[in-house]
């Protein structure tokens, strides 16, 4: 069948082809020429609508595209504004941060202010308390300097009537005691800490009775040889000489004493001790502690313990140990305590609790 094709078509070349066929294939190639306008036509159509088409993308492209910019510049300017606003959050937060800084420094330095206003008036309130507690020792002292002049006039046996009270010595509450204990109560077996005022009373006392037995232990030779020149003492008046030294007690590292006072009064019985020595001012938790070891052997069944100087915290937790020691052998006795310009207190048998409220 190709072969027949081809051949058809040689003879073509050659010989004209009949009218009817030439107009049939004339009205042929005419048809396909319609056709093909046609379809041209239809494609330029459909391209025109493509074109519209695009045209109405492209339009509504560049309008979205237009809202997008209008958004992304909206967005831009949001965030600009953010940006602005954030600045201005930080800004003032840093400001706020730096009133909070300076109202914080401010409140410290008025809480600074207030506390040493405070302290200042605490020390003032303090210093006037003081002041007060002090006129008020020296109106006690003076009422008291008054009751003990009132109460040895014309003392049968206390003839000598010239003390020194004070600083070292007794003050005048602790001599009114003393001289009531001697003259009401009227005790055989004195011991006596501290040569000085005291002694002066009690050896004139110790006069009037041959059975008083009086010892005054002092630790100073000079102050011995000067006071037995300068003060007359009864036979009955024994001055003991011993040396001071320090020993631990308790919490306290070393507190000063008589060195062997247990050993100088082992197996002797007092009726009165009188303690006014050694130097305890600079001992800040026990003072005068020598009778402790003694306690409550060296004691008869009527007594009277009478410590000067109390209002020191040494002596103070002294007269502490000496009640705990009453109280562990089980001892009945009265307390009391007589304050001037100095303190000091009494401790007795319940025979002789008159002396705790003289």
């Amino acid at each position: 069948m190709p072969i027949i094709q081809a051949f058809k078509t040689f003879l073509k070349r050659f010989f004209p082809p009949p009218t009817k066929s030439f107009i049939r294939e004339i009205n042929d190639i005419r048809q396909h020429l319609l056709s093909i306008e046609e379809t041209n036509r239809q494609q330029m159509q459909e391209l025109v609508y493509l074109r519209i088409e695009n045209a109405k993308q492209a339009e509504e492209l560049n309008k979205v595209s237009g809202e997008s910019k209008k958004l992304l510049n909206e967005l831009t300017r949001l965030r600009n504004e953010r940006k602005e606003e954030l600045a201005a959050l930080n800004k003032s937060y840093e400001n706020h941060e730096k009133l909070l800084d300076r109202m914080a420094n401010l409140s410290k330095e008025n809480i600074e202010k207030q506390t040493e206003f405070e302290e200042s008036i605490r020390g003032g309130l303090q210093k006037i308390q003081n002041q007060t507690q002090v006129c008020i020792n020296k109106a006690a002292e003076s009422v008291w300097a008054e009751v003990f002049n009132n109460t040895i006039s014309g003392s049968a046996w206390l003839k000598d009537q010239a003390f020194s009270p004070g600083r070292w010595a007794l003050g005048y509450q602790a001599l009114y005691v003393l001289y009531r204990i001697l003259d009401n109560v009227k005790p055989k077996r004195i011991l006596e800490l501290g040569l000085g005022q005291s002694t002066n009373m009690i050896t004139q006392y110790a006069m009037t009775d041959n059975a008083v037995k009086h010892f005054v232990v002092e630790h100073d030779p000079e102050w011995i040889r000067f006071y037995k020149k300068e003060y007359p003492l009864a036979a009955q008046t024994e001055v003991v000489h011993l040396d001071r030294t320090f020993i631990p007690y308790k919490e306290a590292e070393a507190v000063r004493v008589f060195a062997n006072f247990a050993d100088a009064f082992a197996g002797k019985k007092f009726d009165l001790i009188v303690i006014d020595a050694p130097l305890g001012g600079d001992m800040k938790k026990y003072a005068r502690i020598d009778i402790l070891g003694l306690l409550p052997d060296c004691l008869c069944e009527d007594f009277a313990i009478l410590v000067d100087d109390t209002q020191r915290p040494g002596e103070a937790n002294t007269i502490k140990e000496i009640v705990a020691c009453l109280d562990a052998a089980g001892v009945d006795y009265a307390k009391g305590n007589y304050s001037g310009e100095k303190s000091c207190a009494v401790i007795c048998s319940q025979n002789n609790a008159f002396l705790a409220s003289l």
